[in-house]
């Protein structure tokens, strides 16, 4: 199976955007509680233009997560610019992560990241471990049926 790539006619801007995040990665894991980073979307798809922005996921040990969710995180969460660049973070609890059953777009999704920091081998025992089993090509029909449908409403 080839698997898709973006195939836009613009220039490709991607090589400067992993020079950023390459100089501005120790922002996200110089912090008690990250025990890893991937590069998600666009950038870990090949691609970035004039409007991309830097997808990571930082995953985070239970007790920083808990922390960093009410008490306050040292970093932001969402979209936010870091040194004119437009990043996109998501904060996760690794260990929630590693149990629960992530759905195919989930899947999808991680089955193109990229790991950036991970000292511990975790996050890359975790994707192997999630994307170990193919897809199941009969569940794409519900996505299909469900894209249909939304569309349609």
């Amino acid at each position: 199976m080839t698997r898709p790539y973006v195939q836009i006619k613009a220039e490709n801007q991607i090589e400067t955007l992993r020079v950023h995040l390459a100089e501005h990665l120790p922002r996200f894991v110089d912090h008690d509680g990250v025990v890893g980073v991937t590069l998600n979307g666009g950038l870990s798809r090949g691609y970035a233009d004039h409007l991309s922005e830097v997808d990571i996921s930082l995953y985070l040990t239970s007790a920083a997560y808990n922390a960093w969710r009410h008490q306050g995180s040292p970093l932001t969460e969402g979209v936010s610019v870091v040194d004119g660049q437009l990043y996109d973070v998501k904060f996760a609890d690794i260990a929630a992560e590693e149990r629960r059953d992530w759905e195919a777009v989930a899947l999808w999704d991680a089955s193109y990241a990229q790991i950036l920091y991970d000292p511990e081998g975790r996050i890359e025992r975790m994707l192997a471990e999630k994307l170990a089993a193919p897809p199941d090509p009969v569940a794409a029909g519900g996505l299909m049926m469900a894209c249909w449908w939304y569309f349609e409403l």
